[in-house]
């Protein structure tokens, strides 16, 4: 039996591609726009790593609208389990490499945290993702990989809010209103994801979580006008 989904793909799609399309728009325009300036460049690399964030985050978000279409079609499909497992990969890797970038251009940290959290949920997601390929039809095996990967997720975007508060408060001035641009517009793109998730879409309208995400994408971007 076909496993439909608990809502309406089409009134979630839009606001999703609205999304990726900001994202790629922003993305280009700030790679263009820090080479037409003479900058360091370490700031340079903050701002790749800004940029692979955002287009981290559009890539998960495309991946994700590929496995609804196949979950529409097909219901818990090996397909869609690669699908939505990748995804994850790769959200959880737009954040470990922000928290990289941030520790090691920002926070100037030596001890190389990011490295080792990333090979150590990336091995966590790896192994889910095998469990998943092999025993997809599996619903307990689905969903402990789902709520694994909803931790890991969490546990990247929560390093990265605590670098942020530190930023925060070891900064002042222009600077620091930057930084606090920049993680208001985090908690608007975290708020989104965390509403998105499965077992909290039954209680939002669906198209909440992409107009959240929308609007963090928007602030974090703006945030780098602060100091011009």
């Amino acid at each position: 039996m076909i496993l439909e989904l608990d809502y309406n793909l089409w009134e979630k799609l839009p606001g999703w591609i609205a999304v990726i399309i900001e994202s790629v728009i922003i993305s280009f325009y700030m790679y263009f726009k820090i080479r037409s300036k003479k900058e360091l460049e370490s700031t340079k690399k903050v701002v790749d790593g800004y940029i692979a964030f955002i287009l981290g985050f559009a890539l998960c978000r495309l991946l994700f609208i590929f496995s609804d279409f196949e979950r529409d079609l097909n219901d818990i499909s090996q397909l869609y389990t690669q699908l939505v497992l990748i995804g994850y990969i790769v959200n959880i890797a737009a954040f470990v490499w922000l928290a990289h970038i941030m520790e090691f251009y920002l926070l100037r940290s030596k001890t190389k945290f990011t490295t080792k959290l990333f090979a150590i949920l990336l091995s966590v997601v790896i192994v889910m993702l095998f469990l998943t390929l092999i025993y997809y039809n599996e619903d307990l095996i689905i969903s402990i990989a789902r709520y694994t990967l909803y931790g890991v997720s969490g546990i990247a975007g929560f390093v990265v809010f605590l670098f942020y508060v530190k930023l925060i408060k070891d900064t002042v001035g222009v600077i620091r209103k930057k930084f606090i641009i920049m993680f208001v517009g985090l908690c608007f793109l975290f708020g989104g994801m965390i509403i998105d998730a499965e077992i909290l879409q039954r209680f939002y309208p669906i198209w909440l979580p992409s107009i959240l995400s929308g609007i963090g994408i928007l602030v974090f971007a703006l945030s780098q006008k602060s100091t011009e």
